[in-house]
């Protein structure tokens, strides 16, 4: 027995659907991780900068 023209039209337009859903969240987490990646990197360089200053401030208090 062979499905039906109506059913099959129904299992494309489910799989469209789910595909459509799977680049939708695709899309989504490719935008949070380079949020994520973003914000990592402005950490890692305001530590950076915090502890370059901090060390020159001990320089300078520690020269005579």
């Amino acid at each position: 027995m062979r499905p039906s023209n109506e059913s099959l039209k129904m299992q494309r337009q489910r799989l469209r659907d789910e595909e459509r859903t799977l680049e939708r969240n695709r899309f989504v987490a490719s935008i949070v991780f380079a949020l994520v990646g973003a914000i990592a990197l402005g950490a890692i360089f305001y530590w950076l900068l915090n502890y370059t200053n901090i060390l020159s401030n001990l320089i300078e208090k520690a020269a005579p």
